[in-house]
């Protein structure tokens, strides 16, 4: 198994949750969030190349009470709307995604990157209570990603 570093800076103090939220969907069943400072650097967890990105939001939804009478289909559509995030492709054929960005996204898409480089700092945008990282691995399985486990350096 390829191990990955942490996608934030060694000295951040942080804390990580893995989640039912997350176990719901086959796309995120491994995802980790970390709990982690507005503004704090978001690195490259591996070297690969920027496919996708988001940048333009500044929209979210805190409130559990709204967010827990959304259909999952609504949920769906706010993330994909209004969350900014990076997603990298890697030489194995697997993606990292990363999420809940801020609009100061650093890369481009095309655009090659080696671990550790910044690609942008900690936001809340998407559906988020508090700020954090989005982290998730996953490979592409008959047209859709499959959240794969990972290993930290």
């Amino acid at each position: 198994m390829v191990k990955y570093s942490y996608p934030f800076p060694n000295n951040i103090n942080y804390k990580m949750h893995t989640g039912e939220h997350h176990e719901k969907f086959l796309e995120t069943k491994f995802a980790i969030d970390f709990i982690l400072p507005m503004k704090t650097k978001v690195l490259a967890a591996r070297a690969g190349k920027v496919v996708s990105l988001k940048k333009d939001s500044n929209k979210y939804i805190s409130n559990m009470k709204i967010i827990n009478a959304m259909t999952q289909e609504a949920i769906k559509h706010f993330v994909e709307k209004y969350t900014n995030f990076v997603c990298i492709t890697h030489s194995d054929g697997t993606f990292a995604e990363y999420l809940h960005l801020d609009r100061n996204v650093q890369v481009k898409e095309g655009q090659k990157v080696k671990a550790g480089e910044i690609m942008g700092y900690i936001g809340m945008t998407g559906l988020t209570t508090q700020s954090h990282l989005h982290f998730n691995v996953f490979k592409i399985k008959n047209g859709k990603g499959i959240s794969i486990p990972i290993e930290f350096k």
